[in-house]
């Protein structure tokens, strides 16, 4: 049941229970986040704020943002922060190995000058480790900008990805209102071509536009449609069945958000 008429019912009455003004949602190019600002400018027509946050951004995704803005015809912004990415990425990676020895410190205050730990910039897994400070970063500046329209902030993640955790901790698993939290990918696709989203969108691979190249079903090791399958108890290939067990189990700790000591039996 897709209920598009119950869910723009349930954001207009989140937003009144929050005495807030609208939604705010950050619109990445893909069909998620599409068919959520859809949802929303159905719910406030005069009050949906979409954000499109550039960070080393794709060609498709600039193009899909720009796409489901002109369809929607919305208030929107659309900001880069590559620069302060890669400025957050050096200061947290680069390190001034100041504290040493004594004799470097000493050095440190005579010259101002210390050494530069750069070994973390060899790390094995520092793309994922990055596009998850990209996810984080995004989150802030869509916040900034709820905050000061006084919007909730959308929520824009499907079921397919919440019940394996995928999704950035403290980052795009992140809002205030979840529309679309209960729909498979394949459900939210066929919203999609209800609410008239472009067809451009709808087909393009779904990606969260972390590093170059990034598709999430590549990431996964598996397709949304194995995922959905698995779900719902249908056969699927025992490798893909291992692989989903195995992300689920290593995410766990993301639906509570985190672990705390009375959970421990």
């Amino acid at each position: 049941m897709l209920e598009i008429e119950k869910r723009i019912k349930w954001l207009q009455n989140k937003v009144k229970e929050a005495n807030a003004d609208g939604l705010a949602v950050a619109i990445s190019g893909g069909v998620d986040s599409a068919v959520t600002a859809a949802l929303a400018k159905k719910a406030f027509p005069n009050n949906t704020f979409g954000i499109f946050i550039g960070i080393n951004s794709s060609t498709n995704a600039k193009r899909n943002y720009l796409r489901t803005i002109n369809f929607l015809n919305i208030e929107d912004k659309s900001i880069d922060l590559t620069d302060s990415f890669e400025n957050l990425v050096k200061n947290i990676f680069e390190i001034e190995d100041k504290y040493a020895s004594l004799e470097t410190y000493e050095e440190y205050e005579k010259t101002g000058n210390a050494p530069i730990d750069k070994s973390y910039l060899d790390l094995d897994n520092l793309n994922q480790i990055k596009g998850n400070i990209k996810a984080r970063l995004r989150m802030i500046a869509i916040y900034a900008h709820a905050q000061k329209l006084n919007y909730l902030v959308l929520e824009t993640s499907n079921l397919s990805e919440m019940i394996i955790g995928y999704y950035t901790k403290w980052g795009d698993g992140v809002g205030d209102i979840a529309p679309i939290s209960d729909l498979y990918k394949s459900e939210v696709k066929k919203m999609a071509k209800e609410l008239n989203i472009p067809e451009m969108i709808i087909n393009s691979s779904p990606s969260a536009d972390l590093w170059e190249g990034q598709t999430d079903e590549e990431e996964l090791g598996f397709t949304y449609d194995e995922l959905e399958k698995y779900n719902k108890n249908e056969k699927i290939n025992k490798k893909s069945v291992e692989k989903i067990e195995e992300i689920i189990n290593k995410n766990n700790h993301k639906k509570d958000g985190v672990y705390k000591y009375k959970d421990v039996k």
